[in-house]
C-alpha cells in the first residue's frame, strides 16, 4: 500500500490541475517523482505520458495513475510510499502544497513549459527555503529530504 493524499478540487483551478498533471507525467521527471515518493512507480500507480493538461480534464482516465481525478470532488496523488518516519510524512504533505503553489499560474514568472521540468521544481525549493530557522520556511521538511539525499 501507499500513502494517497487529496486536495479539495474547489480551491484548485483547473490550469493548476492540468500543469500537476504535466508535471508528474513528463517522462524527464520520472526519477525525481520516485525519490519523492520514495518508491518506484508501478501498475497501482504509473506515468501516463499520454495524459496533459489538455486531454486528462476532459477523459476518465484510470486511477491508477500518478494524479487520479476521477473523483469530482478531490485530486487524489497516489504516487507515495507509505511513510515510515514522521519526516516522511510530512515531506509527503509539503510536496503536495509546495506543487500546488508552484503551478499556481501567477506564482512564478515561468512558462508552463518551463515549470514541468523538476529542475525547476528545486530551483523554486530553494528559493522558498532560504532561512536557517526552519520556521521560516515555507516546506522544511521538503528541503531537508531532498538537501539529505543531494538534490540541493
Amino acid at each position: 500500500t501507499g500513502m494517497h493524499i487529496h486536495l479539495d478540487r474547489k480551491n484548485i483551478s483547473l490550469l493548476t490541475l492540468g500543469r500537476m498533471i504535466d508535471f508528474l507525467n513528463l517522462k524527464r521527471n520520472i526519477q525525481f517523482i520516485e525519490l519523492i515518493a520514495e518508491r518506484k512507480l508501478t501498475s497501482y500507480c504509473r506515468q501516463d505520458e499520454t495524459l496533459s493538461w489538455g486531454t486528462a480534464l476532459s477523459i476518465n482516465s484510470d486511477r491508477h495513475v500518478t494524479l487520479n481525478l476521477q473523483k469530482k470532488i478531490t485530486a487524489e496523488f497516489r504516487i507515495f510510499q507509505s511513510p515510515v518516519s514522521f519526516l516522511s510524512f510530512a515531506k509527503n504533505l509539503e510536496f503536495v502544497l509546495a506543487l500546488r503553489y508552484y503551478m499556481t499560474a501567477g506564482q512564478l514568472n515561468l512558462t508552463p513549459k518551463e515549470s514541468r521540468v523538476y529542475e525547476n521544481f528545486i530551483l523554486f525549493i530553494k528559493q522558498v527555503n532560504h532561512s536557517k530557522t526552519d520556521s521560516r520556511n515555507e516546506f522544511p521538511h521538503l528541503f531537508t529530504f531532498l538537501k539529505e539525499k543531494g538534490v540541493l
